[in-house]
């Protein structure tokens, strides 16, 4: 997913992790909401990053619902937390015991129900702050690590109350792996337990291995938010010529590059690819040795380039190629030869820059531009040439279901659907005969997707 124009908004940006995330996000040209109880700091943050910010209690619940009303917001990030009075288990009271569930787990419970009662838009993403101490406990700040693991907990919750509904909204809870300095709560942290074991926060910190700033821990929340599995999707599927078989590349790719990253990790590479051209160039790769072994990939000469215009407001011509790419049905790409096809949906389908075509598919600009207006003309000949499809039947009340369900990625309910003679057709596997053997296959999927987990572990 682009970040570009997403509406976004933050509880708790206006300082340490929620402050670095915003950056982050501004960097990635969103729209940005900050939501925050501390006026000066909210005129700071709007001052240097052009954001808008409201001033509000996050534990009030007409507050959620009157902001998450407001904005309407694609992505909500529930940032906003107490810093924790810090003391041993055996001093601390109940009243400092219990701030991280009368602010944090408050908070959450009031705005995780605004997002599913008002409800936000189907595809909508939350995203919740937990913290290691969720996994790990935290006796040196009473209550938090039991208001962190619930916040995670009600993640869960309302990623079953979501599927239930049929909203389409997504929840997840951040667990960062480490305390962090530099922000209040880590600070405090670091501090109380580098004094009951007589060393320097310094030292105390170190042991978590290389510092993570708020901004990098805001850059690795953005690469959670920047999901490409559906743009890949989109264009496996029309480069291979079938949904289904472009979901089996999908697969394929996601596999190939958790084993790479494992073998980068063993051999001590410190510095991993950019994750989504890396993703794409997996894919594409893959996708052309499947297209071989069909003996349905075409060749063709690289002739002089065409002139094609690569603006960022394009003119009118150029959007109705795109809107005629947009609409052709993905089973009429594979008529065309296999670069152009390729050039064609990234830059029509996937509004991807010329450039960054290039630099994909090993390419000059002009080659690109070259493949982009043969292709183009190609595929409008291939749909004035191509039957009109028949006006299209209402979906039976089984398809709607199926295409819900799969859209939700409720991989469970999926595989409940499934016929015991059903069969599934892969490019790259044998035939699946069976609700069991056809219902592997979402498992598999489910595995590997890990937008469906309710939490996502951050950590160096």
């Amino acid at each position: 997913m682009s970040l570009n124009d997403k509406k976004i908004v933050v509880t708790g940006g206006s300082r340490g992790l929620g402050l670095g995330l915003v950056e982050a996000l501004v960097a990635r040209s969103a729209i940005v909401t900050v939501v925050a109880r501390e006026v000066e700091a909210l005129d700071s943050v709007r001052a240097r990053l052009g954001v808008v910010t409201i001033a509000a209690d996050v534990t009030e619940e007409t507050a959620a619902k009157r902001i998450l009303g407001q904005t309407r917001p694609d992505i909500l990030v529930l940032n906003a937390g107490a810093k924790p009075p810090m003391g041993r288990f055996d001093q601390v009271s109940w009243a400092d015991f219990t701030v991280a569930w009368e602010t944090d787990v408050k908070a959450g419970l009031y705005w995780l129900q605004a997002a599913l009662n008002l409800p936000l838009k189907p595809g909508s993403r939350v995203l919740v702050g937990s913290s290691g101490a969720a996994i790990n406990g935290s006796p040196m700040s009473g209550g938090y690590g039991g208001a962190k693991r619930m916040l995670w907990f009600m993640a869960k919750y309302a990623n079953g109350i979501a599927q239930q509904k049929h909203l389409g909204i997504r929840f997840q809870a951040i667990v960062p792996q480490q305390i962090i300095g530099g922000t209040g709560v880590g600070d405090a942290g670091a501090n109380a337990y580098a004094r009951s074991m007589g060393i320097t926060a310094e030292a105390f910190l170190a042991g978590f291995g290389a510092p993570m700033p708020p901004r990098e821990f805001g850059e690795k929340v953005v690469s959670v938010l920047e999901d490409p599995k559906p743009e890949l999707h989109r264009y496996c599927a029309r480069l291979m010529g079938s949904v289904i078989d472009g979901e089996d590349v999908v697969q394929d790719t996601l596999v190939r590059a958790v084993v790479a990253l494992k073998e980068m990790e063993q051999q001590g590479v410190v510095e991993t690819p950019p994750l989504r051209p890396w993703l794409f160039r997996i894919a594409h790769n893959r996708a052309l040795d499947l297209l071989r072994g069909r003996a349905v990939r075409r060749t063709e000469p690289i002739e002089a380039a065409v002139d094609v215009a690569d603006q960022a407001h394009p003119d009118p011509v150029e959007t109705l190629m795109r809107q005629e790419a947009v609409k052709t049905a993905v089973s009429r790409f594979a008529e065309l030869p296999a670069m152009q096809r390729s050039v064609v949906i990234l830059k029509d389908v996937l509004d991807e820059q010329l450039s960054e075509i290039a630099a994909l598919l090993d390419l000059t600009v002009d080659a690109v531009k070259g493949h982009l207006a043969r292709g183009r003309a190609r595929l409008r000949e291939i749909n004035a040439q191509a039957r009109l499809f028949p006006a299209a039947r209402p979906a039976s009340s089984m398809v709607a279901r199926y295409t819900t369900l799969f859209n939700q990625r409720d991989w469970d309910g999926l595989r409940a659907l499934l016929a015991n003679d059903v069969k599934l057709k892969q490019s790259s596997y044998p035939v699946r005969t069976g609700s069991a053997d056809v219902g592997m296959f979402f498992g598999i999927y489910s595995k590997l997707d890990p937008t469906t987990d309710a939490e996502v572990t951050l950590a160096r």
